[in-house]
C-alpha cells in the first residue's frame, strides 16, 4: 500500500520512495535473507 511505502521512505530518509521502489527493495532484502515474510510486526 502507498502509505506503507511513505512510512518506509520516511524511515529510510528517502521521501521520494514509492511502492514500486519499495517492492523492489523488499525483494532484495528477501533474497539477502535480511527479513522474512513469516515474521510478524517488529
Amino acid at each position: 500500500p502507498p502509505q506503507v511505502a511513505r512510512r518506509w521512505g520516511k524511515r529510510k530518509n528517502k521521501p521520494k520512495m514509492n511502492y514500486e521502489k519499495l517492492s523492489r527493495g523488499l525483494r532484495y532484502y528477501y533474497d539477502k535473507n535480511i527479513i522474512h515474510k513469516t515474521s510478524g510486526k517488529r
